[in-house]
């Protein structure tokens, strides 16, 4: 049956499946049964928790723990711009295209935590606010993150809070 609702999509659509980058997720089913169905699909089984767009595909609430590879991942990014001498509006504009666009398919898609919104958050207050600082040698934010959150429309700068 799932087999045929993929022959009947690849057939209308044109589009073909990758069965290299595709696999199931079969919960409660004998071993027998999901070697038959790997078989006829040929698609590799996994478990969960598994990646796709480089995110952990989960059930329920991302925990602390599987935010952490997206949040190294973040921490890395600024590492290899640190240094980069951007302007205050430069440094927005880069949170904007590089740390806000990282966690958003796992928010879109998961509850998560405070805390895990609070350290991103964090990595990206500190991305603006530190450099600015190293650069002016001044000791204190400019403006708050509230507002640096707020639309364009509503005075503020754009930047997105992950919840809200």
């Amino acid at each position: 049956m799932i087999k045929g609702v993929l022959d009947d999509y690849v057939s209308q659509t044109g589009q073909l499946i990758n069965e290299d980058k595709s696999s199931t997720f079969l919960l409660n089913v004998k071993v027998a049964e999901q070697r038959n169905i790997e078989k006829i699909l040929s698609f590799q089984v996994s478990d969960l928790p598994s990646k796709h767009l480089g995110s952990p595909m989960l059930a329920g609430e991302c925990k602390m723990n599987q935010w952490q590879e997206i949040i190294d991942n973040s921490r890395r990014k600024i590492g290899a711009w640190k240094n980069r001498w951007l302007s205050l509006a430069g440094n927005m504009q880069w949170i904007k295209v590089v740390l806000e666009v990282v966690p958003i398919y796992v928010v879109s898609c998961f509850k998560v935590t405070n805390k895990a919104v609070g350290v991103m958050e964090g990595i990206m207050k500190k991305k603006l606010w530190v450099e600015a600082k190293e650069e002016s040698k001044k000791n204190f934010h400019l403006i708050r993150w509230e507002n640096i959150c707020l639309s364009k429309e509503n005075e503020g700068d754009g930047l997105r809070k992950m919840l809200k």
